[in-house]
């Protein structure tokens, strides 16, 4: 079975060859006017898939990149400078002397500041948490008040560094658009505008289906975004689900993604994921796509027009209510 549709998709030539750019020239859309549309053009691709390309590789970047020995003790020293104003971000002159993201290395230069402070690691975990505005997640173990973080600090005549290091976060995780609270925000809103878009493009072509908020209703395990309620083929192949994913299929997000894909087609069947910011053909270098394949996977950019549904009549109990009109926000973001 051909796994990989061409809709959507671009060689793994075309892909080493933009992320070689991107990784050389540190080439950002907004440098210049029209320079996403520009290199588009020069590798003969969308802009969306120029875009998509570069936004995983900064979430790749994020993922692997840790902060130099070297940065955490600029940090640390910039930290003691108590006379210097706060407003001045420090995590952001740090990484971008380093030519690095600051969300990215913020959590290993806080780290490292507390160290050597000898304060304990939860107050780590209570500042990134209170700069991210994450409140559901609570530190392991036990929960700390911010009474009892500037108590520490106090206890140590630091109070003015807990105020710093706060600043220093909040700047950081906020400076860039491809990682922090901001780009989690917009990749939510993003997936949940996809979703919205593969409801209606099924439904102009009258295909029926249960949207995954239906699914949960009714108490299914697995939840893609859509499982058909009649017997759908794409290329003369059954399938029973697709989900929706907003980011480009790279080699990265293949091997992450595969976890939630494979569950689904052991559950439920073969499916099929749509990557609409494009993706990455199959090719030899990317032995993942052939799992994907073995496992009854489709990968494409967008619906195929070959998705076809038989005319059966229904069951009642199969018969459930589409909510695909009601649809609530994600918890994962990288969709």
């Amino acid at each position: 079975m051909a796994v990989v549709l061409r809709d959507g998709g671009i060689t793994y030539d075309v892909y080493k060859d933009i992320v070689k750019t991107l990784c050389e020239e540190n080439v950002a859309s907004d440098d210049i006017e029209g320079g996403a549309a520009k290199m588009a053009d020069k590798h003969n691709v969308s802009t969306i898939i120029y875009n998509g390309i570069k936004s995983s590789l900064h979430q790749e970047l994020q993922w692997n990149t840790r902060a130099s020995k070297q940065m955490k003790m600029e940090y640390a020293r910039l930290l003691q400078e108590i006379n210097e104003p706060v407003e001045n971000p420090r995590i952001v002159r740090v990484a971008e002397e380093n030519c690095m993201d600051p969300a990215s290395v913020t959590k290993d230069l806080v780290s490292n500041a507390i160290h050597q402070l000898q304060l304990s690691d939860k107050i780590t975990e209570f500042i990134l948490a209170l700069a991210n505005h994450k409140k559901k997640r609570k530190p392991r173990k036990a929960s700390m008040s911010e009474a009892s973080v500037i108590a520490a600090f106090e206890g140590i005549g630091k109070r003015k560094m807990y105020d710093m290091l706060v600043h220093d976060v909040v700047s950081a995780l906020y400076h860039t658009s491809y990682s922090g609270p901001l780009h989690d925000i917009g990749s939510s809103l993003a997936g949940v505008e996809f979703e919205w878009c593969l409801y209606q493009l099924l439904r102009q072509r009258n295909i029926q289906f249960i949207s995954e908020d239906a699914q949960r209703l009714v108490g299914e395990r697995s939840t893609p975004d859509v499982r058909f309620k009649k017997p759908t083929f794409l290329q003369g192949q059954p399938i029973y689900w697709i989900d929706s994913k907003k980011k480009f299929g790279s080699p990265f997000w293949y091997k992450r993604d595969i976890i939630q894909l494979t569950r689904y087609t052991r559950e439920i069947g073969p499916g099929l994921v749509v990557y609409w910011s494009g993706f990455v053909a199959n090719g030899p270098e990317l032995p993942i796509l052939n799992i994907l394949s073995l496992k009854g996977l489709f990968v494409c950019g967008t619906i195929p027009l070959d998705l076809t549904q038989m005319e059966e009549e229904l069951d009642d109990e199969d018969d459930c209510e589409d909510l695909g009109d009601e649809i609530s926000t994600k918890d994962d973001s990288e969709d």
